[in-house]
């Protein structure tokens, strides 16, 4: 999916080009093609990923598996390779969102500006756009109003009202 794309959509065209693309990379690994989860991201370009190590749960069938005994240093070396890789993939990925227009729904104001998320942001889980505003605005929590990005990182957005 092209980022200049992404904002300005007539249909779901570029969300369903985007899901056909990582369907097709899952069912890639399931043949068991030499797909990594470090290729399947450079390949797939998501501006968000999560992860978890392994761990147990009491009567899960994964517990019988190889991967129940990989060492805890193992475990975190793997988790901290991908988050890395991630990272890097998100914050080019936002990058390409500076100048572009967005509508934000404000999650919180106060006194240093509003909080708020895109539409392809989840609530406490994905990042946040923070948005400077004047003194004497009128913007409150619920309100969706138009910005534009002027800054980024590998999680989160800058932006102004416009």
């Amino acid at each position: 999916m092209i980022a200049e794309d992404f904002f300005v959509t007539e249909n779901n065209q570029d969300l369903k080009q985007d899901w056909t693309r990582h369907r097709e990379g899952v069912v890639r690994a399931a043949r068991g093609t030499q797909l990594t989860a470090k290729s399947w991201l450079t390949e797939a370009q998501l501006d968000r990923v999560g992860c978890f190590q392994y761990s147990p749960v009491e009567g899960a069938p994964a517990n019988l598996l190889d991967a129940a005994i990989v060492p805890d240093d193992v475990k975190q070396d793997r988790w901290d390779r991908f988050m890395a890789h991630q990272q890097a993939i998100s914050a080019a990925r936002l990058q390409m969102k500076i100048g572009k227009e967005i509508e934000v729904l404000i999650d919180e104001v106060d006194d240093r500006g509003a909080v708020g998320r895109c539409f392809f942001d989840a609530p406490e889980i994905d990042g946040s756009v923070f948005i400077g505003l004047e003194d004497g605005s009128t913007v409150q929590p619920g309100d969706k109003i138009m910005c534009r990005v002027t800054d980024a990182d590998e999680y989160d957005l800058w932006a102004e009202v416009l």
